[in-house]
């Protein structure tokens, strides 16, 4: 049986999957017909930022040595880290 502790990591990195793909089909779709038609910038930009701040978030969580945090975007961190 899983822990309570793992399964909450489990759907929090799931959703945070979510989070960051959402935009991709929107994207796609102004790359396809070279157009923004009528598309807003500002909930993009707000998503962008909201992003930036869980990714600020989990460094903090990853240097001070959390595991419980780890997530989508500390493992790109880790990656970057480890290249350098």
């Amino acid at each position: 049986m899983i822990s309570p502790d793992a399964a909450r990591n489990v759907v929090g990195n799931v959703i945070s999957f979510g989070l960051f793909l959402s935009p991709v089909p929107t994207f796609w779709r102004i790359i396809k017909n070279k157009d923004v038609e009528e598309f807003k910038s500002d909930p993009y930009l707000a998503t962008l930022l909201n992003c930036m701040l869980w990714v600020f978030y989990g460094i903090l969580c990853v240097i001070f040595g959390s595991a419980m945090y780890a997530s989508p975007l500390t493992i790109m961190v880790r990656t970057h880290r480890s290249r350098s």
